[in-house]
């Protein structure tokens, strides 16, 4: 058990047995394993100081009993920093207080959520708060000598959205405030810092391709407030090879993907919309003709990915000849 107490307050502590004692019973009291001159059920100490502060237990004269003992805290520092809600980007310094007198240049140990953060004879400066900043500060000199709480409330806006999207996919992008709004705000989007028309708190992106692979944040211009930046990545095939061949050519095609694969995958290729046996990534042809010119695709479909289609010519290989089906770009 803990007692907080500030410098200066009255604490009486009582010594409590669960059994009936006889009249006159001399009781002993103990601070941090020393005994005091104090031999009542009660320890009265009239105006504490940071040197009454510690671990007091008591026991009964004449009785092995010894009680579990309890701390003492006695405030004598104060954390001063600011009371409003401060926002991502501003600068927050807390100033450790004490209200006793500590002799000396002292250096004082900073907490955030009770964790040790760092010790200075200087002010906590945080020079430009964020997110993670948000948490309860104390400040200290010793185990027995440390502040109260004081939180630190950072206002933020982060974009959410999805972790995968591919080229296709209908995407919503959320405006998220990290604080309850009061009325109905004026968002602002902007697209690799560019500004969007929607002034929602959600962007729609009805048929995303690659283009739309870019950095996406919002605000709240009123409230001086500026999301991170949310980077969409829209990921996509391509199918990579030569435009215009001979015939007679080899030719090879490649079903580029915009992301790494993790496992081994399975290639679906088009030509003209219709089916082709091959399931690599590449797609060989070993002596083109006019039969292979045409409209190629890939897929990907156990990942829901569909390329673009690339058009191949065939060009006739000598001076005079006609085709009846000529593919032109």
């Amino acid at each position: 058990p803990r007692e907080v107490k500030r410098e200066g307050d009255k604490v009486t502590l009582t010594c409590k047995p669960s059994f009936t004692l006889p009249s006159r019973t001399s009781f002993t009291w103990y601070r941090n394993g020393a005994s005091l001159s104090s031999r009542t059920e009660q320890l009265d100490l009239q105006s504490v100081s940071r040197e009454d502060a510690g671990r007091y237990s008591c026991s009964v004269w004449g009785h092995n009993l010894r009680s579990p003992e309890v701390t003492l805290s006695v405030i004598c520092l104060q954390v001063e920093g600011p009371r409003e809600v401060k926002r991502e980007g501003d600068k927050v310094t807390l100033t450790c207080k004490p209200t006793c007198g500590l002799t000396g240049r002292t250096s004082f140990t900073w907490y955030k959520n009770g964790e040790n953060i760092s010790s200075s004879t200087d002010p906590l400066n945080l020079q430009s708060v964020s997110r993670k900043d948000t948490g309860r500060y104390s400040c200290g000199v010793d185990q027995n000598l440390r502040s109260p709480e004081v939180t630190l409330n950072v206002l933020y806006l982060q974009v959410e959205g999805p972790d995968r999207v591919n080229e296709g996919d209908k995407v919503t992008l959320t405006c998220k405030p990290s604080f309850t709004l009061p009325s109905t705000p004026t968002f602002t989007w902007y697209r690799n810092r560019t500004t969007l028309s929607s002034r929602t708190e959600q962007l729609y992106l009805q048929s995303v391709t690659r283009e739309d692979t870019c950095n996406y944040s919002c605000a709240l211009l009123d409230q001086n407030l500026h999301s991170h930046e949310f980077t969409l990545n829209v990921r996509y095939l391509q199918v990579e090879g030569p435009e215009e061949v001979m015939e007679g050519d080899k030719v090879t095609l490649t079903c580029k993907p915009s992301f790494t694969l993790t496992s081994p995958t399975t290639f679906t290729w088009y030509r003209n919309k219709s089916l082709l046996s091959y399931k690599t990534e590449q797609l060989y042809l070993q002596s083109v003709s006019r039969e292979d010119a045409g409209r190629y695709s890939c897929a990907v479909l156990d990942q829901n990915l569909q390329s673009h289609e690339v058009t191949l010519t065939v060009r006739c290989k000598y001076r005079f000849c006609v085709y009846a089906e000529i593919i032109v770009v």
